[in-house]
């Protein structure tokens, strides 16, 4: 009875984790175009090849001198297995080995579009609709099922079930030449969130769950990017840009079961969570070496460490649970080169570091984060002066990353694994020139 009342308590903390994952995003999505694709997004807000700079950097529309509209889909295969498990009960016994659960996330398909008019030789304005944030992943019932504690029922469906997010970025901006070198930009962003998640621990009674909550939500945020583009001369050009975060909300109709020990099943209503998205800001240059080569490069900041908190929002607008993280901030690295083989066919590739910002102590494996390498590859045919064809293709590779987890703070024991993601994104967009 007694660790029914700390299953009852705690439950809820576990199923806060997951939520970050649903309504925040696991991954942060980095990819908004084919041509970026090819070349792991190294120099994305300086370089202005095409329409789809605007998803990183509003002061480069200036570089236009006519309409330009350019869009694509990135579909990311991602593959994730979680190997090693094994569960060790809160009482000292041995510990029980549980089933690998492999690819448990899912492809998703991410389409972008953007367009860009210049209104004379200092001001142009553009639209962009593209995504930052999505992830899914989904374990087993065979999982779900692997281990059964007397009177406290399956602890492992605190711990994976189902999490499944996408947000979509709708984006409107202007740009002015102050000088013939200093161009500035400013961006508002409407973001549209959508995300799932499922969590269930159920108990050896029947018809009655330990822990259960089945939460679909969805909201809309706004946020606002500024950037700046310096250029030295044609050949040589600098980029900052700065993306605010957001505090967003996710509305939706659920409930969270528990059990109480002298009250019995007791259910907690929720229409809304809310959290932070974090800030983002970019480094960029490009260098233009030779008459058909040229170099670029990236530095990204992610300020994860403005997650907080999450909420969980009753009917009555209180704060039914609140949780606290640890993340850090992260970096991104990459640079990458780009090569006119003939007037038709442009080459490019790209390589890029991209690290975590999960500590080791707050691992869970309905998060398979890690730090991780890209390696693209890309190309583009121009069919004329007006009109193009860009295709890109990166393979991740993830390190592996130990988890250990405590379940229910630890009253339900803990879970220990080995998680391991690889992925493929390709990439395909078309660009025309008014």
């Amino acid at each position: 009875m007694r660790k029914l009342f700390a299953l009852s308590a705690l439950s809820v903390a576990m199923i806060a984790a997951p939520t970050f994952t649903a309504s925040a995003a696991g991954f942060q999505v980095t990819t908004h175009s084919a041509t970026g694709n090819g070349r792991a997004n190294a120099g994305e807000a300086a370089i202005a090849d095409n329409a789809s700079v605007l998803a990183r950097n509003p002061a480069a529309m200036t570089r236009f001198e006519s309409a330009e509209i350019s869009g694509g889909i990135n579909v990311i295969a991602p593959t994730t297995d979680v190997t090693g498990i094994s569960y060790q009960a809160p009482v000292p016994v041995q510990a029980v080995p549980v089933a690998d659960q492999n690819d448990v996330t899912q492809t998703t398909p991410v389409p972008n579009l953007y367009y860009i008019q210049p209104i004379n030789d200092r001001l142009a304005v553009g639209f962009a609709a593209n995504t930052n944030f999505g992830t899914t992943t989904e374990f087993s019932e065979d999982f779900h099922n692997a281990v059964e504690l007397p009177g406290l029922g399956k602890p492992l469906g605190l711990t994976g079930g189902k999490t499944r997010v996408y947000t979509i970025n709708l984006n409107t901006s202007v740009a002015y030449k102050l000088t013939e070198r200093l161009s500035l930009g400013l961006g508002v962003n409407a973001i549209y969130g959508e995300g799932e998640f499922k969590r269930s621990a159920p108990t050896d009674i029947d018809g009655v769950y330990a822990f259960d909550v089945d939460f679909k939500g969805e909201g809309w945020d706004y946020a606002f990017d500024f950037g700046a583009l310096y250029e030295v001369n044609e050949n040589h050009r600098f980029a900052l840009t700065y993306r605010t975060g957001s505090d967003f909300t996710a509305d939706g109709d659920a409930q969270i079961s528990t059990l109480h020990p002298q009250a019995g099943p007791i259910t907690i209503d929720v229409n809304s969570i809310k959290l932070n998205l974090p800030d983002m800001a970019e480094f960029a240059g490009y260098h233009k070496l030779t008459d058909k080569f040229a170099m670029h490069y990236s530095v990204n900041w992610t300020g994860w460490s403005d997650f907080k908190t999450i909420d969980f929002i009753g009917d009555n607008g209180a704060v039914v649970y609140q949780n606290e993280y640890g993340w850090d901030n992260a970096m991104r690295y990459a640079i990458g080169g780009t090569y006119e083989l003939n007037q038709k066919v442009v080459l490019r590739a790209g390589i890029a570091y991209d690290s975590s910002p999960i500590p080791e102590d707050k691992r869970i494996i309905s998060i398979p984060d890690s730090n991780r390498w890209w390696y693209s590859a890309g190309a583009s045919y121009h069919f004329s002066d007006s009109s193009s064809l860009d295709f890109g293709i990166t393979y991740i590779n993830g390190e592996a990353t130990d988890v250990v987890e405590p379940i229910a703070g630890g009253s339900l024991g803990t879970l220990s694994a080995t998680t391991k993601t690889t992925a493929v994104i390709a990439g395909l967009q078309y660009n025309h020139r008014f």
